[in-house]
């Protein structure tokens, strides 16, 4: 009983687009289409007609604590505020229902990373008419919900906010998520101040079968560090559903790479047997810089993820405001972005 309501709770934050702890958020009325505009890839993120949720937490203030397997945020005192404790919670029910993310953490608390901030944004989703996955209308995702609630909480599935593909009454709706999470940690070394980005996608939710899969083209997903940082090196990992092998990671490559910035293209999709497509349900990126000022400074990291549902051409462009992605009118693609600010 108690993993169904705080699903549900975390569903109904999610239909008012929370921001925590410094996080600004504007509704953007960029585009009525969620798929592409006519010079770049539209950012989804704070939409005001889909279900999104932003957020972020400075750890300078919290525990990140592992124990027999178990990962918490756990305040250091009494002192955090409101927001702050709103988003622990969130992240703290994330950790307990998605292995692929408490894992994706854990894994840096046993490396011996001291990650000083965790930013996510998070979008439902659903399967239109193609078949192809796209951000859900809010008036749609309501009324979703409230047939769900009429019916009970058991359909939800494991590990997401947001209905699954099937609930009572036999409708299918294919609903998910995908959630993009940003992390920042930074120390000074020698004389140095070294930085580590790392952004992770997840996706659940999401049902496919036979030849389905979420896009026949390649995906993106990037990383930036403050300005101050020069890139020195980046990696790409990633975990098709269902694989129990580390080693089965995507075919990738790096499309663009600045002094601040580094983007990886991916196909998500892979063909097992000539049978069935697999797909990935969680991609990493870790990017490493390093900068001769040591001081401390208000700082942001930021991550982007590009889900594209067709065999197309995305341009990215790196410059001084950040990354832009290119694409043509005819294209389909959409956009979730997420960052982590601080004192860093």
């Amino acid at each position: 009983m108690k993993k169904k309501i705080s699903i549900l709770l975390f569903s109904c934050i999610l239909v008012n687009t929370i921001t925590s702890s410094g996080v600004i958020s504007k509704a953007k009325d960029t585009t009525n289409d969620t798929k592409i505009n006519s010079q770049k890839v539209v950012d989804i993120t704070n939409h005001k007609d889909y279900v999104t949720s932003v957020g972020e937490i400075n750890l300078s203030n919290f525990d990140l604590l592992l124990s027999d397997e178990v990962l918490e945020i756990q305040p250091k005192d009494n002192t955090i505020t409101v927001k702050e404790k709103q988003t622990m919670n969130l992240l703290n029910n994330e950790f307990e229902l998605s292995d692929e993310i408490r894992e994706f953490l854990s894994e840096k608390i046993r490396s011996g990373s001291q990650i000083n901030a965790i930013g996510y944004s998070e979008v439902a989703l659903e399967k239109d008419e193609n078949g192809d996955i796209v951000p859900i209308k809010k008036e749609k995702y309501l009324n979703k919900l409230n047939k769900l609630n009429k019916f009970g909480l058991n359909t939800y599935s494991s590990g997401s906010g947001f209905p699954d593909s099937n609930y009572t009454g036999g409708e299918e709706t294919g609903n998910g998520k995908l959630t993009l999470m940003t992390c920042a940690e930074t120390m000074n070394y020698e004389g140095e101040k070294y930085a580590v980005g790392y952004t992770f996608a997840h996706w659940s939710g999401i049902s496919i079968s036979g030849k389905e899969g979420p896009a026949t083209g390649a995906d993106l997903i990037s990383i930036t560090v403050p300005n101050r940082y020069v890139l020195f090196d980046s990696s790409f990992w990633s975990q098709f559903r269902n694989s129990s092998s580390l080693d089965d990671i995507a075919k990738n490559w790096r499309s663009d790479e600045g002094e601040h910035s580094v983007i990886y293209s991916f196909y998500e999709l892979k063909e097992v047997n000539n049978n069935y497509n697999t797909f990935t349900s969680s991609v990493e990126l870790t990017a490493r810089a390093k900068s001769s000022d040591t001081t401390s400074k208000y700082e942001k990291f930021t991550s982007h993820y590009v889900h594209t549902y067709s065999d197309i051409a995305i341009s990215p462009t790196i410059s001084s405001s950040g990354i832009s992605f290119g694409i043509s009118s005819s294209d389909k693609a959409w956009q979730l972005s997420s960052s982590v600010s601080g004192d860093f």
